[in-house]
């Protein structure tokens, strides 16, 4: 599935919270692991005895890390932005 950005202002800025701050991304992106990346139970394997992944699982995680990626270039982005006066 190809990743798509929407704008989300009237000035085109992709992610309206994508400046919150460096403690308001860690607490997202933890919030997304547990939700969407980290869903077999909790269970734990070992490397004599690993957990078998759901299928879909590598797609998935794939797929969040993409978008999670992107974010994290536009708040690159927004952060240089503020630096250089843009």
């Amino acid at each position: 599935m190809p990743l798509r950005l929407q704008p989300s202002s009237s000035r085109g800025t992709a992610f309206s919270a994508s400046f919150e701050g460096p403690k308001k991304w860690v607490e997202e992106g933890f919030d997304l692991a547990k939700r969407e990346v980290y869903t077999f139970g909790p269970e734990t394997g070992s490397r004599e005895h690993p957990l078998p992944l759901p299928a879909g699982y590598e797609e998935n995680a794939r797929r969040v890390a993409r978008v999670q990626l992107a974010k994290a270039g536009f708040r690159l982005a927004a952060a240089l932005n503020a630096k250089l006066g843009h």
